[in-house]
């Protein structure tokens, strides 16, 4: 079980982060001398990262650490869904419940959150607060939501991997 976490873990990271990192490649190459994008919109530039989205004081403090941080956390999020579709695989033996898991659990948080009446749950949704050019501060607690989620997913594949293990000692 251990082991097929782990290379869960590894391989659901690795493909989560493969998308995010062909498209920093082809942007490196497209523009070579990455200059700094202030994030005002007029006639001479697109803003990457909006003056009010919860990241432009990283993003305006240092571009590349906030593309490591980006991909780090990506990874880490990619590989959790995929741990957790993992964990759910021990308990059923119909054939890809465990791939529609992670999206089941992903579309209902969404959708809690956009329903609520209440802006501020906005940032709690990953959807929400990794869109760092339009993920504004004033619509909810992105840093929270950022902040939560990991320790979240990793809490239900810690439980559904006990709860597995207390089924296999009966």
């Amino acid at each position: 079980m251990q082991q097929s976490l782990l290379s869960g873990f590894i391989l659901g990271g690795t493909a989560g982060l493969f998308p995010l990192v062909c498209s920093g490649v082809i942007a490196i190459i497209h523009r070579p001398h990455m200059w700094f994008v202030d994030g005002t919109l007029n006639e001479y530039n697109y803003p990457l990262i909006d003056k009010e989205s919860w990241v432009y004081g990283f993003y305006q403090q240092n571009q590349i650490a906030l593309m490591l941080v980006t991909f780090v956390y990506v990874f880490i999020l990619s590989g959790l869904f995929a741990d957790i579709a993992v964990a759910v695989s021990f308990f059923t033996k119909k054939r890809y419940i465990e791939v529609i898991a992670p999206f089941v659990l992903v579309l209902a948080l969404h959708i809690i959150v956009s329903n609520s009446t209440q802006i501020s749950l906005y940032g709690l949704s990953h959807i929400n607060f990794l869109k760092y050019g339009v993920a504004f501060t004033d619509r909810g607690p992105n840093e929270l939501g950022a902040a939560l989620t990991l320790p979240v997913l990793a809490g239900i594949t810690a439980v559904l991997y006990s709860r597995k293990q207390a089924q296999d000692v009966l």
